[in-house]
């Protein structure tokens, strides 16, 4: 059954309300008795020997009040039986039907969701209380451990289904009441899991949220915050999902949905000041397509592939063109110099290539089909060069290429990955979980200070400072990890396993020794004890 949007967000940004007049429904009503009245006769197959005329005169009037709604028809038609001729000039009829007092109280809801931004503001109340949903705040772990996005969008649909089923219109809790007068009508909402929810989240990098000194691990070693293992975040969302209401009294029904949106954690009306619109909108540069191309996509062994999606970027739009058909997908574009040309499909590497479309033209793309993969991670120790399996520790590891594709995985949970011959970035930290306390240290600063000489020369001397770092208890401390880039070759991509090398460092003990393990996972790439990954 589909149930309409009263109020709903297109993808332009572009909001729509659509509240229905109470006279539009009753004219709909009307129309859809009129439409259907042969349909309620079976077609008159049970009227034999009945002759019916003037059947289209038939006009029919709604009223809709609190708790009856009143059908009343006026027509010309004549019914002839055995010469006896009969005339139907007015019929009406009422229906014990609530209609009036469920549309009262649905207007009431949505009217209260549009001055006040009800959900919106529990939505944002969520956002604050669930340590599922990461929002801002300062941890002392000093394992840099990202939230996926994809996990944190789980969590989230699970929060809201479950947070407004606790809403009504009338409850003895306030803060999930919407404080109307319900005039004896049940009120439900619900958010089904199966269906749309947009969650972006910033920043984020190839699918993970991370603190703000984990991603950048650039801090000095003379920083305190480095020191006691400080990881400030503060993540911006957009949200968008739809929420379904059920109101019913007397065992009838009434439905309709609505939008409920975040934008920078604030409901659909920001009180920031409206951002400067690009004149070059999406809107117009995907619309205007003008010249045709031909864009044919096989795989890596030259069979045609279907159902690719062709997207084309112009400038700062993305436009999704279509899918392939047989492998070819003739379409016009906008015209762009110089544009990207992207095509995608599940379990395929993405593919892109500078093309422009100014004047008509065909191209041709090639995919590489991704392949399951054992995933294999085995650990060096940086100072002696020797080698270990995973046992105790856990690895968060991220692999993504310039075109879109990314793997995330925590390792040895997940032990599979679906890769192709390419070139990928890959992230990788080490991470082990236990009871670690750090008693507090003493750690001696120096810097060099310029001064004048008695010749004028600058000349610089030794000046050293004390720190104090207090004592620290941690549940899961960082060994070491990898960040570099790496390629795999046709030649090398036919083994079953991916097996790739993580360098370690002995377990620190002391903050120090952490913060430096920390800050070298940039720079492990360029140890001699390095290893590239390989498939075997």
């Amino acid at each position: 059954m589909k149930v309409p949007y009263w109020f709903y967000e297109d993808a332009n940004t572009v909001q729509h309300l659509n509240i229905p007049k109470k006279a539009f429904i009753e004219n709909e009503i009307s129309n859809y008795t009129k439409n259907n009245m042969q349909v309620c006769f079976s077609n008159f197959t049970s009227f034999n020997g009945y002759s019916i005329e003037n059947l289209d005169s038939a006009k029919f009037t709604t009223k809709i009040e609190d708790e009856q709604v009143f059908l009343e028809m006026q027509s010309n038609i004549k019914i002839n039986y055995k010469e006896t001729e009969f005339s139907f000039k007015r019929y009406a009829t009422s229906i014990e039907f609530p209609l009036g007092s469920l549309y009262d109280s649905a207007v009431k809801i949505m009217e209260k969701e549009n001055n006040e931004f009800f959900f919106e503001e529990r939505t944002i109340d969520i956002m604050s209380v669930y340590d599922e949903i990461p929002l801002t705040g300062v941890t002392l772990d000093c394992t840099p451990k990202p939230w996926i996005v994809e996990n944190v969008k789980k969590s989230f649909k699970d929060i809201v289904n479950n947070n407004l089923e606790a809403v009504s219109l009338q409850s003895s809790n306030k803060y999930y009441s919407l404080d109307i007068s319900n005039a004896n009508v049940d009120s439900f909402f619900s958010y089904n899991q199966e269906w749309p929810f947009l969650l972006e989240a910033e920043p984020q990098k190839n699918g993970l949220l991370y603190p703000e000194s984990s991603i950048s691990k650039k801090l000095s070693s003379s920083s305190l915050t480095s020191l006691v293992c400080l990881n400030n975040y503060n993540f911006v969302y957009n949200v968008k999902y739809p929420v379904l209401v059920r109101l019913v009294k007397n065992n009838h029904m009434f439905q309709f949905a609505f939008q409920t949106i975040i934008r920078s954690n604030e409901p659909r009306v920001s009180t920031k000041a409206p951002e400067v619109i690009d004149t070059d909108s999406q809107y117009y540069i995907c619309d205007k397509r003008i010249n045709q191309q031909e864009i044919n996509v096989f795989s890596s062994d030259m069979s045609p592939i279907d159902n690719a999606e062709v997207k084309y970027k112009c400038i700062t739009q993305l436009c999704s063109i279509g899918t392939t058909n047989n492998g070819t997908l003739k379409e016009k574009f906008p015209p762009c110099l110089n544009g990207l040309l992207i095509v995608e499909k599940e379990n395929y590497l993405p593919s892109s290539i500078q093309y422009s479309t100014n004047q008509e033209s065909s191209v041709s793309l090639f995919m590489e089909p991704l392949i399951e993969k054992d995933l294999q991670i085995v650990l060096i120790n940086k100072k002696t060069g020797s080698t270990k399996q995973v046992s105790n520790e856990k690895i968060y590891l991220s692999i993504s290429d310039d075109y879109g594709y990314s793997e995330i995985l925590q390792y040895p949970e997940q032990n599979k990955i679906k890769i192709a011959p390419g070139t990928y970035h890959l992230q990788a930290q080490v991470a082990l979980n236990g009871n670690f306390t750090f008693k507090e240290q003493k750690i001696t600063k120096c810097t060099s200070v310029p001064y004048p000489s008695a010749l004028g020369l600058i000349l610089k001397r030794k000046e050293c400072t004390d720190v104090i770092i207090d004592p620290i208890s941690l549940s899961n401390i960082i060994l070491g990890g990898n960040q570099f880039d790496f390629t795999i070759t046709k030649e090398n991509f036919l083994g079953r396993t991916l097996k790739i090398y993580l360098i370690i460092e002995e377990k620190p003990g002391n903050q120090e020794e952490l913060s430096n393990i920390i800050q070298s996972i940039e720079t492990n790439h360029i140890s001699d004890k390095f290893k590239i990954p390989e498939i075997i």
